[in-house]
């Protein structure tokens, strides 16, 4: 009996220092796609995981199962967000992973959405992003109206798309026009194509003389790699209260923050302590530098006007100096459900410093003036039941704005 403990004793030691210990599961990339008025799960949705340091997607896009999940399959980390994309039938209403970042229990993130108004899409535009050396498709491609950054603010217009492995896209609501000596339809809206490692380009469709289809689905896109020879230098200064502002961080987009294009991915730079913000390895064009790109990241562009700079290979171009304000964020009044019953509206947000007072602006009425960081809103009798948005402006004594809201906040009256 002793000799049959031992030898159990021995083996049980042998098992715990072996090479490949069972690890615990580690949370992964994953979401919950529901309906905002039932709580159904939506089939069918696109959605892009994404790496909100470098906007950059970690996976290709996949579409919500019969229960509205997705299950990447990558680690889950701290800077995990979620590109929602084809807001053609449908707008967010409320997605989980914004404000904190994932759930710290790694659970699926939950997405809300909202019926979209009623459109056919059309005009549209379909077809593959090819290599334009090899002709192969082109995976986690980028296509947009606007060379906006991604930013994580939600559903993406009908305009915007990002490529699968096979390399397709859909693109809707395109603007055309005819030309008025030709009769030719002519593209209005540009369509800016990225994808890491390639030269980000604009492109149109050519209609030939005479057709004038508005549902295009043969369209075919190259991009061209990076060469050694793409070597243009982007460099400035970021200021904030008119010093320079450290650990800012700079992408290469646009400025509206409605989601409707995609920046470069991989081509995030952040201030150092002198801020300044460094970009290199660029390829000879214009580009539009966005300081404090991404949701909640601190900061928010002082001017919404784009900024772009010429670039060329083998110089460097010294952007001129642009300016952010504070990020304010919501503390409460986020994506709120009020009733009847209800007769005032909680709201607070972050502090900013150097704010003498609060503007806020609820339901379209003008701003109501506090210095703190907390209002309690008067339902009006005659507000009628409907989804409403909030914002936040802070300024200083003279009247300089000091800090902003990325984006106005939903909240709901019901019946």
């Amino acid at each position: 009996m002793i000799r049959r403990w031992s030898l159990l004793a021995v083996l049980l030691l042998v098992a715990g220092c072996s090479d490949d210990p069972v690890q615990p599961d580690r949370p992964t990339a994953a979401v919950s796609v529901t309906e905002l008025a039932t709580g159904a799960p939506i089939a069918g949705i696109k959605v892009v995981a994404m790496d909100r340091l470098t906007n950059r997607p970690v996976t290709d896009p996949r579409l919500t199962d019969g229960n509205g999940a997705i299950d990447f399959g990558q680690p889950l980390t701290a800077d995990t967000r979620y590109l929602v994309l084809g807001a053609l039938q449908w707008q967010l209403h409320d997605q989980g992973d914004w404000l904190n970042g994932p759930r710290p229990d790694g659970r699926p993130t939950r997405i809300v959405l909202r019926p979209a108004g009623p459109s056919d899409g059309l005009p549209r535009i379909a077809g593959q992003v090819i290599d334009a050396d090899t002709g192969a498709p082109l995976d986690r491609v980028f296509i947009g109206t606007a060379p906006n950054l991604a930013a994580y603010l939600g559903v993406s217009d009908p305009g915007t798309d990002v490529t699968g492995p096979d390399g397709t896209f859909r693109v809707q609501e395109i603007a055309f026009a005819t030309h008025p000596v030709t009769g030719n339809l002519v593209q209005l809206d540009l369509l800016f194509v990225s994808r890491a490692g390639y030269r980000p380009r604009s492109w149109i469709y050519q209609h030939a003389n005479g057709d004038n289809n508005l549902d295009i689905t043969d369209a075919v896109i190259r991009l061209t790699l990076l060469a050694e020879t793409d070597t243009g230098v982007l460099t400035g200064v970021i200021l904030l209260n008119g010093s320079p502002a450290a650990d800012v961080p700079v992408g290469l987009g646009g400025f509206n923050r409605t989601k409707n294009g995609y920046g470069i991915p991989g081509q995030v730079s952040v201030t150092d302590a002198g801020g300044r913000y460094r970009f290199s390895g660029l390829a000879t064009g214009t580009y539009v530098v966005d300081p404090g790109f991404a949701l909640y990241d601190g900061f928010v562009p002082a001017s919404r006007t784009p900024i772009s700079f010429a670039v060329t290979a083998g110089d460097t171009t010294e952007a001129t100096g642009q300016s952010v304000i504070r990020e304010i964020k919501p503390l409460s009044g986020h994506n709120v459900i009020m009733t009847r019953a209800d007769s005032v509206l909680s709201l607070s947000w972050t502090p900013v410093p150097a704010a003498a007072e609060y503007g806020v602006f609820v339901a379209g009425t003008a701003a109501v003036g506090t210095a703190d960081t907390h209002l309690d809103w008067p339902l009006p009798i005659d507000l009628p039941a409907g989804l409403y948005r909030w914002t936040v402006v802070a300024v200083t004594a003279g009247s300089g704005t000091v800090g902003a809201m990325q984006k106005p906040l939903w909240w709901e009256l019901g019946e």
